[in-house]
């Protein structure tokens, strides 16, 4: 062969080489960027309503301010996905927390966020209506409008990250009573039978948030080859790494976003190849983020400003009269007389101080706080706020021995013996001192600091 005739030939097998290598980028990433891109995947869920960590307690994960500074750390392509759960319940200061939560999540710049179990559980017009006020990029393919059987978020999104076209699906497995009303909630693997081949011949990698158990989720990816990534959350606890189910590529969350998911991906000729996984936990430590910070401020004057409002919507507005025949919480003021002893060991406790902690970091118009803080906080009779209850802030006699309206009424009448109150076990404590707030609590040492009565 002439020499010619090799030039020819070497020239013709690097056009074809190169013809072969634009195919592949193109059918990878539509022909912008080239192999050796690599992504970093963030994965959230199962927040339910934890905007940030109450401070009882030191080493506090999670959080919004933390989770934001985690994330924004890493400048280059990114991904940040949520796989549902969101809200803490349905009751006006839980939609309020929930309206806050999907503002921070606009801050940080979420991709996606999946409707989880607990919104499921949320009648529809709830539902509808945060769905049309946020501007956070829902999907999910199964939760429907039982009237119309038609989706209430995007059934499923398209971005673009690392050069790739990037499909989005959501699901929710929940039983069918677990439905708020007027939601139906189609069976994931029905849904995704329908979504899945059109996402797949529209995108070069699909991903699905999945807010179901163990068992589904395995069900979900041994299932559907269509599904590069199934990211889960209503499982025991977060994945330390991620796992191949058949094709998939699985990682799961949970545990109130006190921990994300953090999956690098390289792209190759093949597509995407998962290069490392890890769970990071949002600790204390983690600087907050300023933005965030300026939010939850804005979120804490809200509150004060609707205090009243979120108070009458608990069932505490009208506060039920003195006089009433039913038992009342009379306040710490109507013990001392008679319990002079076990008064004073109350006043030296920092049981009488819980309030004042609220005070102090802003929370005193936090309704999950109020629960502890105070007397009573979510009965007719109980706390509502310092202009209105004040006999019944911090912590005293009543939240510990129950009600004691009626003791005190019939001692003042001349009875020998009015009542009895409850005993006080470790179970009245670990109510507030759980594991969340206090996970040095221990029942004989702290009752050993507060000990009054015959106990």
């Amino acid at each position: 062969m002439s020499r010619s005739a090799r030039i020819s030939l070497s020239l013709l097998a690097a056009m074809a080489a190169g013809t072969v290598a634009l195919a592949a980028a193109f059918w990878l990433g539509r022909g912008s960027a080239a192999s050796g891109e690599t992504l970093t995947l963030y994965v959230s869920g199962d927040t339910r309503g934890y905007l940030e960590p109450c401070g009882c307690r030191r080493d506090q994960a999670g959080g919004l301010p933390g989770r934001m500074t985690l994330v924004r750390q890493y400048q280059g392509d990114r991904l940040l996905v949520d796989v549902g759960s969101l809200t803490s319940g349905d009751r006006p200061h839980e939609i309020l927390k929930l309206e806050y939560l999907l503002r921070g999540m606009q801050l940080m710049g979420y991709d996606a966020v999946n409707l989880g179990g607990r919104e499921a559980g949320l009648d529809r017009d709830t539902l509808r209506g945060i769905l049309q006020s946020s501007q956070a990029p829902f999907v999910s393919c199964n939760v429907l409008d039982r009237s119309t059987g038609r989706p209430l978020a995007p059934a499923h999104r398209i971005v673009r990250a690392a050069g790739v076209q990037i499909g989005i699906t959501g699901v929710v497995h929940v039983e069918d009573d677990a439905a708020g009303p007027g939601i139906l909630v189609r069976p994931p693997a029905e849904a995704l039978a329908e979504v899945l081949p059109r996402l797949r011949s529209q995108c070069d990698y699909v991903l699905v948030l999945a807010w179901a158990d163990g068992e589904a989720l395995n069900a979900l990816a041994s299932r559907f080859h269509e599904i590069d990534c199934l990211l889960g959350g209503d499982v025991p606890q977060s994945s330390e790494r991620a796992e191949r189910i058949n094709r998939a590529v699985a990682f799961n969350v949970t545990e109130k976003g006190k921990v994300l998911g953090k999956l690098r991906f390289a792209r190759t000729s093949q597509g995407l190849e998962l290069a490392e996984s890890r769970a990071v936990r949002v600790v204390d430590t983690i600087p907050p983020a300023p933005e965030m910070l300026a939010l939850l401020k804005e979120y804490r004057a809200v509150l004060r400003d609707r205090n009243i409002e979120l108070a009458a919507s608990e069932g505490l507005e009208p506060i039920s009269a003195a006089s009433t025949t039913s038992d009342t919480y009379a306040g710490e003021a109507s013990c001392a007389p008679c319990h002079s002893g076990a008064h004073q060991a109350g006043v030296l406790a920092r049981h009488a101080h819980a309030y004042e902690t609220l005070v102090r970091k802003g929370a005193e118009y936090d309704p999950d706080c109020l629960r502890c803080h105070t007397v009573g906080y979510g009965a007719r009779d109980g706390f509502v706020n310092l202009e209105r209850t004040p006999h019944l802030a911090s912590v005293q006699c009543e939240n510990c021995h129950g009600r004691g309206g009626d003791h005190a009424r019939a001692m003042r009448a001349g009875a020998r013996r009015a009542s009895s109150f409850r005993p006080v076990t470790p179970n009245t404590c670990i109510r507030c001192h759980d594991e969340e707030n206090d996970g040095d609590f221990s029942y004989p040492r702290d009752w050993a600091k507060i000990r009054h009565g015959a106990g």
